[in-house]
């Protein structure tokens, strides 16, 4: 990417977020055009030609046109996942390849996952515009903001030592968070979980994550709504007691709060 996105325009063709299938498992055949995938949560394996890796909550994979791929995952945990399918597009705005010092790499674990998220979620609204609308490019500006962000992550130097085994930590707690998503979650029980106090945990998830603890529980809360409210026919309320809240015009806050949108409104949308 580098410089070289910036002057490059992107189409994206299918955009959208699976939910957890126990039966799942998918062979690409050979990719029309480039593929991103962002693990949610869940544990899989991968597969390219002689290349296997594992993933789980934060793995990210870019795809190349003109390869096969093939994917499983533990029907214990269920893989959910954003996917993105783009081009990028030459000067007559037909498909054309990366350089190949733009590519992110096959797959890397991402840093800031709700901040990813929350990016290829602006950019999921943005595509579903009315299409006159969606000729304005909004979506693609998202989707490139995203590649600059991941690729940035990508070469970002990787925690070492006690850093690495801090982050390792407070990852594993972020996906049982995200596993227990209607549980009350207190920043004593967060930090508990951590084996530090209080103030050290909140210190170390502004670090790793970029947030404290609390709004990392709402930001999980919101996101999972944002699926519920666009994949099930749970009611407003249902939906809000799903996800641990006792009042459901709290839950229309945060959401609103977060999204722009009430969450009646963000359905319709």
């Amino acid at each position: 990417m580098k410089n070289g996105l910036l002057d490059r325009r992107l189409r994206i063709n299918i955009i959208g977020q699976t939910m957890p299938l126990p039966t799942w498992r998918w062979n690409s055949g050979v990719l029309r055009d480039y593929d991103l995938i962002i693990v949610l949560d869940g544990l899989g394996t991968y597969t390219h030609r002689d290349d296997a890796w594992g993933v789980g909550a934060g793995s990210c994979m870019l795809f190349r046109r003109g390869e096969s791929y093939s994917g499983r995952q533990d029907p214990v945990h269920p893989l959910a996942m954003n996917f993105i399918h783009f081009d990028v597009l030459d000067r007559e705005r037909r498909p054309a390849e990366f350089p190949l010092e733009e590519l992110l790499p096959l797959h890397f674990k991402v840093e800031r996952l709700d901040f990813v998220s929350e990016l290829v979620q602006c950019a999921m609204r943005a595509h579903r515009l009315p299409r006159l609308e969606r000729e304005r490019g909004e979506a693609e500006l998202w989707l490139r903001a995203l590649l600059l962000e991941l690729w940035r992550q990508a070469q970002r130097p990787r925690w070492q030592g006690a850093a690495r085994e801090q982050a390792a930590r407070v990852e594993s707690l972020c996906a049982e968070i995200r596993a227990t998503i209607g549980k009350a979650w207190r920043l004593e029980d967060i930090a508990a979980r951590l084996g530090c106090g209080p103030e050290h945990a909140g210190r170390l998830f502004r670090r790793f994550r970029g947030v404290s603890p609390g709004e990392f529980v709402v930001q999980v809360r919101v996101e999972a709504a944002r699926t519920l409210l666009g994949a099930s026919s749970l009611g407003i309320g249902q939906i809000a007691e799903t996800l641990g809240y006792c009042d459901v015009y709290a839950f229309s806050r945060q959401f609103k709060a977060r999204t722009g949108l009430s969450p009646r409104a963000y359905r319709g949308h």
